[in-house]
């Protein structure tokens, strides 16, 4: 016997944020960005190498606008994200690990 899909909230698609929101979103980002000068960027608990990515790839962006960027994340890592790190090491980006 087939189950129904479940008609819960959870499975229907949210309506899309309009323009004038997401333009006031963007904004309040670019504002931070400027008014700041250090960012402490945080991954998640057992960061993957996705989470690892978006970290160096945000800390790459703020390094653009000469801010001091710090990652702080949870390891331990596997060897082939070395060259993430390396990324984050010959671009002044401090990489803190908890193992």
């Amino acid at each position: 016997m087939c189950k129904k899909p479940n008609d819960s909230s959870k499975n229907k698609k949210t309506k899309p944020v309009n323009l004038g929101r997401r333009n006031a979103v963007i904004g309040r980002i670019f504002e931070i960005i400027f008014s700041k000068n250090r960012f402490l960027l945080l991954g998640h608990t057992y960061a993957d190498e996705d989470c690892i990515a978006s970290l160096v790839a945000f800390g790459l962006l703020l390094k653009k606008f000469n801010k001091d960027v710090i990652i702080y994340v949870e390891g331990p890592f596997h060897t082939q994200l070395d060259f993430l790190f390396g990324i984050c090491n010959y671009n002044n980006i401090r990489v803190l690990v908890q193992k």
